[in-house]
């Protein structure tokens, strides 16, 4: 059985590190929260664990030795058109195409539509990352088409990390530059 660790409440979802899973869920008005870890046929539960670490309405815990591709439970269209909107991006949960919600962790491709006719394919993690930009090809200057992509993936990338930076800095002034473990970013 894999041990429970108080972990920390940003970032928000299941983010593995390499050697564990910290998993970051936000409840305004939970008492509690479970978290349940499914074989990997996805239709029987092998673990549960309680979240009893809870800052600012974000129940939150980090379980070593969880690997990518464990399944946990879901992301949805919903989930990355909240986080595409908080990195500055505004997607509507309709832009999303999802064949079926991501149910492990990982490295997942998702499409979206920027236009009837223009899909482009995200890689995303859980640290609210974009890890690669593909733009269908028929739909720009094929001479473009790399800078393209490296540009929107820096682009994206860039305004996490200052949505990030401008988190960390409003919190810094309401803890008055006390650092606390597990609630900075």
């Amino acid at each position: 059985m894999k041990k429970l660790l108080p972990g920390k409440p940003y970032p928000q979802g299941a983010t593995w590190d390499g050697v564990g899973v910290n998993f970051s869920i936000y409840s305004e008005g939970a008492t509690g929260v479970e978290l349940c870890l499914f074989e990997d046929s996805g239709d029987e539960v092998r673990e549960t664990f309680r979240l009893t670490e809870c800052t600012g309405n974000i129940w939150h815990g980090y379980i070593p030795g969880i690997k990518s591709g464990q399944l946990y439970g879901s992301v949805s269209t919903r989930d990355i058109a909240e986080a595409a909107s908080a990195a500055g991006t505004h997607v509507e949960r309709n832009q999303v195409l999802l064949d079926s919600p991501i149910k492990s962790i990982g490295l997942h491709p998702v499409r979206i539509a920027l236009h009837p006719e223009v899909v482009v394919q995200v890689t995303v993690n859980g640290q609210f990352n974009v890890t690669a930009v593909k733009i269908e090809a028929s739909v720009i200057n094929a001479a473009e088409k790399d800078m393209l992509e490296d540009l929107i993936l820096a682009a994206v990338n860039d305004g996490v990390r200052k949505a990030r930076d401008l988190v960390s800095s409003e919190m810094s002034k309401i803890t008055g530059g006390l650092k606390i473990p597990g609630l900075m970013p």
